[in-house]
C-alpha cells in the first residue's frame, strides 16, 4: 500500500482569526455607541457612527500600547489554545501566517511571543486581495470576499464566524467555503481534511 505524505498548504489570517482588536477599537470609541456585534458588514458600511480614521487610528493606538511593553498580554490570542492547535496541525499541514496588518514586524513579533512558532518565510504581508495569488491550498480567514476568491479557484476557504460575515455565511451555497464557530471547529475540519489525505490507497498492478 502507498500512502501519500506530502503536506497540503495552510494560510491563516491574523485579524478576525487569531486576534480580534475590534472589541477594544470599540471601548476606545465610547461616543461612537458601536459594539462589534453592529458591524454586520466587513468595512464598517453598517456603523457610519465609527470611520473608518478612528477605526485605523485605534488599531494603531492598540498596538502601541503593546510595542511600549511586551511584557503586558494587551492582545490576546481569540483562543489560548491557539499555539496549541497550529502545533498539532503542522504534523499535517505546511502552515503561514498571512497578514495584511499595517504594522507585519510587531505582528510577528507577537506571534512568537505568544508561542505561535513559525520561520520568518512562513510570514507572508500583503493586501488582503493578493493573498489568493499565493495559491494556499486552504486558507483560514474572516473576510468574505477572500472565502469567494479561494472557492472560485476551487481551494478550500474556512470563514471564522464575527459579526461582519454573518450574513455572507448564512446565504452561502458553495461547497468550498466552510464556516467555523471557533478554533475547536477549525481544527476539527483540518483534521478531517488530514484524514482524506492519508487513506491508504492500492498502487496500481503494474
Amino acid at each position: 500500500m502507498h500512502i501519500k505524505k506530502l503536506k497540503k498548504s495552510l494560510a491563516l489570517d491574523v485579524d478576525g482569526v487569531i486576534i480580534d482588536l475590534v472589541p477594544k477599537i470599540c471601548e476606545l470609541n465610547p461616543k461612537s455607541g458601536v459594539c462589534k456585534e453592529d458591524i454586520t458588514e466587513y468595512g464598517l458600511s453598517t456603523v457610519p457612527q465609527l470611520g473608518i480614521d478612528a477605526f485605523m487610528k485605534s488599531y494603531k493606538d492598540i498596538w502601541n500600547m503593546q510595542k511600549s511593553n511586551w511584557n503586558r498580554n494587551i492582545i490576546t490570542p481569540i483562543d489560548p489554545n491557539i499555539p496549541a492547535v497550529i502545533y498539532s496541525l503542522s504534523t499535517s499541514y505546511e502552515i503561514y501566517v498571512v497578514t495584511a496588518s499595517i504594522d507585519p514586524n510587531s505582528v510577528y513579533k507577537w506571534l512568537i511571543k505568544n508561542n505561535i512558532i513559525l520561520s520568518r518565510d512562513h510570514f507572508i504581508s500583503c493586501k488582503a486581495e493578493e493573498k489568493v495569488n499565493y495559491n494556499f491550498d486552504i486558507y483560514v480567514d474572516d473576510y468574505p470576499e477572500i472565502a469567494k476568491k479561494v472557492a472560485e479557484t476551487n481551494k478550500i476557504a474556512i470563514v471564522y464566524k464575527q459579526p461582519w460575515n454573518a450574513n455572507f455565511l448564512r446565504c452561502n451555497r458553495d461547497k468550498n467555503i466552510i464556516p467555523a464557530n471557533d478554533w475547536h471547529e477549525i481544527n476539527r475540519i483540518l483534521e478531517r481534511i488530514a484524514q482524506k489525505q492519508t487513506i491508504p490507497k492500492l498502487r496500481n498492478k503494474e
